[in-house]
């Protein structure tokens, strides 16, 4: 049988990988290089005999989508340093995802890589490739068997030693089986006070404005590799925290350990942000306890404020004010990522100096995107390195209009991130948690903390910089103390599929969701050049697994359970909006319903529900409402005798007026009473 284009797929595969590998991994182990093009070639003969049951013109459609899949892979390898997770597929619908996917880099890429295909393509046909399928069945299934079950070395990259398929089978492996473990989960991070508090300068008012800059995937490495010298500036007259961890990957996980104090999820799908937007997951954060202490808080950051819903975040962590792309013009959004972090920074800045409660401190939070894949910036796209001077320009000059117009001195400029990105895949798994923190202003004179400390004690840090760290009950140390004993910080790779523990200033304890394990420790500091790896003890990895235990949060953790979810809806004039769902209850006799609404204006909204057992509409149960708050809940029993049966429900929203409305989103929770 000729197999052509069967054989160009496989060569494709194959070919894709040595490339990806030889130009990206930061030194060559044979073992490891050997693991990955088995893997490669197992994943290519699984793709041969999935394309041989096809006609020869559904086999070369099949490999021009090969061609996309290798390259949209290949791209989140080089941002990412991971294969992609099928399990994050809801983000192929997102503008702002596709954007930062769909670029000029990416085309370049694909290009390439079908270049490639038709070379695969000519190689095949020139050799005019006849294989036997009774022969080639057995070897390709015995491939990939043995493909699951070889070790992989964990010191190095999944993505350099286990092709896509294998990669994403884990995903549906459970992490969770490590916390189903008997036993009850505590609070396990606490206040860390005990630290000789020193502070180099003088404050020049008890309360200062705070402006908090996360920088998008910014690292203290573009600054020591000369990319960001305005920051380098501002670091030569602040303090700055030199080996300052960040905890997780993505945005919405690291301004939540920064803002609220507490490690976000490191291995569950579900960010912690999410939960405190859509169940009864309760967390006091930064913005809570400064409007205590009489400070208004605003939130502003150049995206479209619905991207992993950070306006529900910043609401629910106790901001005031919440402003992103959406409340700006459209002449000026220059991408999907929104407004550039120019015209975010000057809006920070007007804020800060001309808001009309001068009689309140202001605490404003910012987070820029220029920086953000596929870093698109007024002057540049796809081009890394000048996203980060762009930023930097932009964040220097705010910087010197504080100095010269006065404002410096009653402002505490705090200068991070969100979350830490290397500039390739070449770096170790550490470097993607070397983040940046900076203090300036407020009298504050020029000192390196060397220490390591994390996002997680920023909170406690700002608060004990304003002397009132101590009358909140935040998790963490703070930067302002010195300590004598070293902490473990945890860290996990929502991508890599990884978790990590610092053990000591050099080194640290590095797993995988399966708990093989090793330790790396750096030769001069734990962002270092060079590596040692040796095995893990028992206790050490222990010791992690009884933190991710109490750490871990999930919605089934939640007392509610969400059975429907729903946002951003418009309901037109003398229009109804409808949810009809099944759903089954468990076992308890006592049960609530909660249908929880959230929209914009001031209307009162009727709303018509019901449920009945499915099949049986004698058991109907009819209710009607009105909603007369921005966000309100309603709540009703289900009957004993409805237990543990299937129940179809309806929700309306009536709109009776003569214009549109918005909601902002609806729920449907399940919770016991």
């Amino acid at each position: 049988m000729a197999v052509n284009q069967q054989v160009s797929g496989l060569l494709l595969i194959v070919l894709v990988f040595l490339v990806t590998y030889l130009a990206n991994m930061q030194d060559f182990a044979v073992w490891v290089f050997l693991r990955g093009l088995y893997s490669s070639l197992s994943l290519g003969f699984l793709w041969f005999l999935l394309t041989s049951v096809f006609s020869k013109k559904v086999s070369g459609i099949f490999n021009i989508v090969l061609v996309f899949l290798l390259a949209f892979n290949t791209s989140h390898i080089l941002v990412n340093a991971s294969h992609m997770n099928f399990s994050h597929y809801g983000l192929a619908f997102n503008s702002s995802f596709i954007d930062s996917i769909v670029n000029p880099s990416f085309f370049r890429l694909l290009f390439y890589i079908f270049t490639a295909w038709l070379c695969c393509l000519w190689l095949s046909r020139l050799h005019h490739f006849n294989l036997n399928l009774k022969i080639v069945v057995p070897i390709a299934i015995l491939l990939c068997l043995l493909d699951f079950f070889l070790p992989h070395n964990v010191a190095y990259s999944n993505w350099s030693q286990r092709n896509i398929l294998i990669s994403n089978f884990d995903n549906f492996k459970s992490p969770a089986l490590i916390l189903k473990s008997k036993g009850h989960k505590k609070k396990i991070h606490i206040q860390n006070l005990n630290g000789v508090k020193f502070l180099t300068g003088q404050k020049k008012i008890t309360k200062p404005n705070i402006v908090l800059l996360f920088l998008e995937g910014f690292s203290q490495k573009y600054v020591e590799l000369g990319l960001a010298p305005e920051i380098k500036k501002i670091q030569d007259e602040g303090i700055t925290v030199r080996n300052f961890i960040t905890n997780q990957l993505q945005t919405n996980r690291g301004l939540y350990s920064s803002l609220c104090a507490d490690y976000p999820n490191l291995i569950s799908f579900e960010a912690k942000s999410d939960l405190m937007n859509s169940s009864d997951f309760d967390q006091k954060c930064l913005p809570h306890a400064l409007k205590k202490l009489g400070y208004e808080g605003y939130f502003l950051q150049s995206a479209f404020l619905s991207f992993m819903r950070k306006d529900l975040f910043a609401k629910n962590a106790g901001y005031d004010f919440a402003v992103g792309a959406d409340s700006f013009s459209p002449e000026h959004i220059i991408s999907s990522w929104g407004i550039p972090d120019n015209l975010l920074i000057e809006s920070v800045y007007k804020v800060l100096v001309e808001k009309t409660d001068q009689k309140k401190p202001k605490f404003i939070s910012a987070l820029t995107s220029g920086t953000h894949h596929p870093f698109i910036t007024p002057y540049s796209s796809g081009d890394l390195p000048k996203a980060i001077q762009y930023t930097d320009h932009v964040i220097g000059k705010f910087y010197q209009a504080l100095k010269d117009k006065g404002h410096l001195d009653n402002t505490l400029l705090v200068i991070t991130t969100d979350e830490a990105k290397t500039l390739s895949p070449r770096f170790p798994d550490i470097y993607s948690h070397w983040g940046l923190l900076t203090f300036a202003g407020s009298g504050l004179k020029k000192q390196t903390v060397e220490k390591i400390f994390s996002q997680v004690d920023l909170t406690n840090s700002i608060l004990d910089f304003l002397g009132e760290a101590e009358s909140f009950d935040f998790s963490g140390k703070s930067i302002f103390r010195r300590y004598q004993e070293n902490s473990s910080i945890f860290m996990g790779n929502i991508y890599s599929k990884r978790i990590l523990m610092t053990m000591s200033e050099k080194s640290f304890l590095l797993c995988d969701y399966n708990f093989n394990c090793a330790v790396k420790e750096g030769d001069k500091n734990l962002f270092a050049a060079n590596y040692s790896v040796k095995s893990a003890n028992p206790e050490e990895m222990n010791n992690l697994k009884g933190f991710l235990f109490n750490n871990e949060v999930s919605f089934s953790d939640m007392k509610g359970r969400i059975l429907f979810e729903d946002s951003d809806i418009v309901i037109l004039k003398k229009r109804a909006y409808g949810v009809l769902e099944e759903f089954k209850t468990t076992p308890e006799v006592n049960q609530h319903l909660r249908y929880r609404v959230e929209y914009e204006g001031s209307i009162s909204i009727p709303v018509e529900y019901s449920f009945y057992a499915c099949g049986d509409p004698s058991t109907i149960h009819k209710f009607k409402s009105v909603i007369k708050e921005a966000v309100q809940s309603i709540s009703l029993t289900i009957p004993s005798h409805l237990r543990k049966r299937n129940l179809c429900h309806s929700f309306f929203i009536l709109n009776e007026t003569n214009k549109d409305f918005k909601l902002k989103s609806v729920q449907l929770i399940r919770e016991p009473i």
